[in-house]
């Protein structure tokens, strides 16, 4: 069973990186290049996990987990390039 995850980021690179790393151990993968379109593909398809930056512009990383979870219960990892642990 091929397993599929969506990588949400606003940076071209990022997006590109995480998705040859991902694809590169077997996964499928789908990008979006922020929460609005990360919504759309959501509630067309099936993701295994969701990747998703905390800091874009426009709807957030935690704009997306918070309508994310109320579509579904996929597993989601934040990811962020700010200098905090909270």
């Amino acid at each position: 069973m091929v397993r599929t995850i969506l990588v949400v980021d606003d940076e071209q690179n990022i997006r590109h990186v995480f998705s040859r790393m991902i694809s590169l151990i077997g996964f499928e993968v789908d990008v979006a290049e922020n929460g609005d379109k990360a919504l759309t593909y959501l509630a067309k398809n099936k993701f295994d996990l969701v990747l998703t930056d905390l800091n874009m512009p426009g709807m957030d990383g935690w704009q997306v987990c918070r309508r994310l979870r109320d579509m579904s219960d996929v597993p989601i990892i934040m990811l962020t390039a700010l200098g905090s642990d909270q």
